[in-house]
């Protein structure tokens, strides 16, 4: 089995596109209070998210999941846990700081108190707060780093603290959608400026998918469809978080259980499906219906987003 993990882990690295940037941030990212990170805490984060200690079996790192070079997503549909294989699609952990809630299903506030459910979830790194905390407890490296940076040994908040910083801090941006909204207009094509008005306006996509970080981090229904259909089964979940749009080439396959495998999957859905507003409600009489043409174009806009990974590293 550990194996497989191993193998699995070279096929999604063997995949990665994105250039990644470390230091400071582009001025074209909005609202970040740069005062919020501490490079010692960032660093720390970001040794832990890489080290095995943190899963059951010492062979599973947050990073085996969530590839660095692919937008800390992955190339699998779903990924294998420590113990068993995953139910969920990877999800990208890029512009997480502006973040309202955490998982597919939203049940985690904020970052610090997501840490935690994925080591201790039985599918993911089946792993104990207690067994956890041992283990770095008895690392004279951890013992040392965790003094310098927090003057205490490891606990359940601190590890938080730590963990959160390091994903907070990586962004995604310096895409030629971000040079055209900068005033350079030749850095899109006319195909990919009318797949951009096609979901603005026509379509409207930007109902959901709005803002730096194409997405309004509610919770939403997938697809709403003409009819009254209702799923029986008792584990169906309705809504799911609104997922970032930025850097979607590394984030394939699609969907929280990532069974869509590519753009044009995604478009065939949502043929059909009944257009919302910005609150979610939906428009009567208002179904999604694209040409063969449309849907391409909106694709080439939507590579459009495509940018640089930038990890933000604070001089001081």
């Amino acid at each position: 089995m550990h194996k497989i993990f191993y193998l699995l882990f070279i096929l999604n690295t063997a995949f990665a596109a994105s250039i990644v940037k470390v230091g400071e941030l582009p001025k074209e990212i909005p609202s970040v209070d740069l005062k919020s990170f501490e490079i010692q805490k960032i660093m720390l984060g970001e040794k832990l998210f890489s080290d095995v200690t943190l899963s059951k079996s010492r062979h599973l790192s947050c990073s085996s999941c969530h590839v660095p070079g692919l937008s800390f997503a992955s190339t699998n549909d779903v990924d294998f846990g420590d113990q068993e294989i995953g139910f969920r699609n990877t999800p990208a952990l890029i512009n997480r700081y502006f973040s309202k809630s955490q998982m597919w299903d939203g049940r985690a506030p904020n970052l610090k108190d997501q840490i935690w459910m994925p080591i201790q979830s039985h599918s993911e790194m089946a792993n104990t707060p207690d067994e956890v905390l041992s283990r770095l407890s008895s690392h004279p490296e951890y013992i040392k780093d965790f003094q310098n940076v927090f003057g205490e040994k490891p606990t359940v908040e601190n590890v938080s603290e730590a963990l959160a910083q390091f994903v907070s801090s990586n962004f995604a941006a310096g895409s030629r959608y971000d040079q055209f909204m900068q005033g350079n207009t030749k850095s899109l094509s006319a195909e990919e400026k009318r797949g951009m008005n096609l979901f603005n306006d026509k379509f409207k996509c930007v109902s959901c998918h709005s803002g730096f970080n194409f997405t309004n981090e509610k919770l939403a229904e997938r697809c709403l469809r003409e009819g009254n259909y209702v799923n029986k089964d008792p584990n169906y979940i309705r809504l799911y978080k609104v997922p970032t749009l930025r850097n979607l080439v590394d984030t394939a396959p699609y969907f929280h259980n990532g069974k869509l495998p590519d753009l044009n999957a995604v478009m065939s859905f949502y043929q059909g499906c009944q257009m919302v507003d910005q609150d979610g409600n939906a428009l009567k009489n208002n179904f999604i219906k694209m040409t063969t043409v449309e849907k391409k174009e909106i694709i080439k806009f939507l590579k459009t987003l495509q940018g640089t990974i930038y990890q933000y590293r604070p001089s001081k």
